[in-house]
């Protein structure tokens, strides 16, 4: 049985979490690029269809998706359809940083 959220600040802290860390590029969402250096997001990723809503990759804008995917509100969207992953995301940003405090002092 999947793991329930048990309080809703619970999920808030994990969505500014991540998206904090997407946002200052510190993780990236899951993705990968063509031949022609544009970004398309995984499965995973555009699980919520925001790729329907922002303009395709061009040579001239090659990170229209990935731009979108740094968003609060895509991270939100993602939090809504399954958000046991994006508890996780961020339960492994916080490990990170705690690990980086750390080791830096």
């Amino acid at each position: 049985m999947p793991k329930t959220v048990k309080t809703v600040s619970e999920l808030d802290q994990a969505i500014k979490t991540v998206y904090e860390a997407r946002r200052d590029r510190i993780v990236n969402p899951e993705g990968k690029f063509d031949n022609a250096g544009r970004w398309y997001p995984s499965a995973a990723e555009d699980a919520d269809d925001y790729t329907m809503t922002v303009r395709s990759p061009s040579r001239s804008w090659p990170y229209s998706y990935l731009t979108a995917a740094r968003t609060r509100k895509h991270v939100k969207a993602l939090a809504a359809i399954n958000p046991e992953r994006i508890l996780a995301e961020a339960a492994r940003i916080t490990a990170t940083r705690t690990s980086s405090e750390q080791t830096a002092a």
